[in-house]
C-alpha cells in the first residue's frame, strides 16, 4: 500500500499515472485531509483533477483513510502531516513530492517516494522505454516547473541504469 499526499495525488492525476502507480503499489490510500483538500475543495473550485480523483475513489482504486488520532506539528500542510503520521504508524510507504515533507518523512523512518523515483521504477521494470520515460519527465517538468538540474539528474540516472556504467 502507498499513501499519497495532496500535491502528489494532483500530479498523478494530471500526468495520468494511475496505471503505473497501481501496478507498482497495488493499493492506494489517501487521508481525509487529502480528500478534503483535493476533492472537496477542488470540486468547489472547478478543478478537473478533483472529478477524476473522485471517480477513482468511486471505482475503489483509491481508499480514504480516517485522520490519525494524534497530530504532530511539522509546519506542513494538513494533508502532508497526516500522510506522514499515518504512514509512520501503519508502516506503509508514502508518495510525497513536497521537498520539506519528503525530508521530514524520511528522517522519521517513512519509506518515502516521489514522482522521479516512480519514473525510474517504471523504467527499471521495463514498463516504460526511453521514449516514454523522456515524455513523462518532460510532462512532469512542465507541471512541476522542474529545474534543468533535475532533468539532467534523472536522465543521467536513467543512462547509468541503461548502460550499467558511468559515461561522461
Amino acid at each position: 500500500m502507498i499513501e499519497i499526499d495532496s500535491c502528489s495525488l494532483i500530479f498523478v492525476s494530471k500526468l495520468d499515472l494511475w496505471d503505473i502507480i497501481i501496478d507498482i503499489f497495488e493499493n492506494i490510500a489517501i487521508l481525509t485531509a487529502v480528500y478534503d483538500e483535493v476533492v472537496k475543495n477542488g470540486k468547489i473550485r472547478g478543478k478537473p483533477d478533483a472529478f477524476i480523483i473522485e471517480k477513482k475513489i468511486k471505482e475503489k482504486v483509491i481508499q480514504i483513510i480516517p485522520s490519525p488520532d494524534k497530530m504532530i506539528e511539522f509546519h506542513l500542510g494538513k494533508g502532508e502531516t497526516e500522510t506522514i503520521i499515518e504512514a509512520l504508524d501503519e508502516k506503509v510507504q508514502a508518495l510525497i513530492d513536497d521537498k520539506k515533507a519528503l525530508l521530514i518523512g524520511s528522517k522519521l523512518g517513512v519509506q518515502v517516494f516521489n514522482l522521479p523515483l516512480i519514473f525510474l521504477k517504471a523504467y527499471i521494470s521495463r514498463k516504460w522505454n526511453d521514449t516514454e520515460f523522456d515524455l513523462r519527465i518532460r510532462q512532469w517538468g512542465i507541471i512541476t516547473s522542474a529545474s534543468m538540474e533535475q532533468f539532467y539528474f534523472l536522465k543521467k540516472i536513467r543512462d547509468v541504469i541503461k548502460n550499467d556504467k558511468f559515461d561522461s
